[in-house]
């Protein structure tokens, strides 16, 4: 396997202990930008710089356009990771103590990989954004962030795991299993005929039916988390949306005023009247008190 890198950081200590795993292509920063190859993009953090926005907003525009997967890891050079990237809410990088748990939410990598991991980490990922989470620490913040504008587009990954350092608080196995879990990332979409036009297109409006599981889903749960989120819908309406299909529906909901969300805070709040408004509004209280009984009934999925 091949992973694309910037050239002036072939010397950095993090690419050569990449180069153990992948061949390395390395670019410039312009080459990077037109670059058609869908192998991976691997960036050390600390290249982020004001000086350099535009140029990471062009890596990241042609990584989503080509299908590619990118890869952003430690460490940091800026924290505001939302400048360098056209997203729909702030993703900063927050500092706190080092850590090792990591724990994999994700369905399909659990599977491969297992749920629970040993990776250092000093910070964690602040964002409304639900869709896209990877990966949390023991806390539930979340360390492993995947971000597609849309789900046939290819993805950034944001790391706060260090996926490419040697520490004692972090597994060897699991870190190379987690990496090259990213590295190897493909988006099964991606074949599909992808435009400009497309990739600045407003997202598709939710439907009903998949407002409807969100709403039901929230209506039992204490505030919004992602993992219990997806649990829920999964337990009780063996439903899973894709990570756009979420997204769309709770930026849906924030304008119709069920969730807020204000700077500082890691996860959208749930306003119950409105909620409670909605869910009657579509005709589901009946549905909703059904769904709260089971819940307080069972420990299963709400504990």
């Amino acid at each position: 396997m091949k992973a694309r890198v910037w050239n002036e950081q072939v010397d950095l200590f993090e690419i050569t202990i990449l180069e153990q795993l992948v061949e390395l292509a390395p670019l410039s920063l312009s080459d990077l930008a037109t670059d058609q190859s869908v192998d991976p993009i691997v960036l050390v953090g600390k290249a982020l710089s004001k000086e350099r926005v535009s140029s990471f907003r062009q890596i990241a525009s042609n990584a989503f356009k080509s299908g590619a997967a990118m890869l952003l890891v430690p460490p940091f050079g800026d924290y505001d990771i939302s400048s360098y990237v056209d997203t729909p809410a702030s993703i900063r990088l927050v500092r706190r103590g080092a850590a090792s748990d990591c724990k994999i939410i994700d369905p399909e990598w659990l599977a491969r990989i297992g749920s629970l991991l040993r990776i250092r980490s000093d910070h964690y990922i602040d964002t409304a954004l639900a869709a896209g989470v990877v990966c949390v620490d023991g806390e539930g913040k979340t360390t492993l962030l995947r971000f597609q504008p849309k789900n046939t587009t290819g993805a950034l990954f944001i790391s706060t795991l260090q996926l490419l350092s040697y520490t004692a608080l972090t597994d060897e196995s699991n870190r190379i299993a987690l990496l090259s879990e990213v590295l190897e990332w493909k988006n099964v979409k991606s074949d599909l005929a992808i435009g400009p036009e497309d990739t600045a297109s407003a997202p598709q409006p939710p439907t009903k039916e998949d407002i409807s599981a969100v709403l039901l889903a929230l209506c039992v749960l204490p505030s919004l988390d992602h993992n219990r989120l997806i649990e829920v819908m999964d337990h009780y309406f063996n439903k899973r949306l894709s990570d756009e299909a979420l997204h769309n529906v709770l930026i849906y909901l924030e304008s119709e005023g069920v969730l807020q969300y204000s700077d500082g805070q890691s996860h959208f709040k749930i306003v119950v009247d409105r909620l409670t408004q909605a869910i009657e509004d579509l005709g589901l209280h009946a549905y909703a008190r059904e769904l709260k009984e089971l819940a307080q009934s069972s420990t299963e999925v709400l504990k």
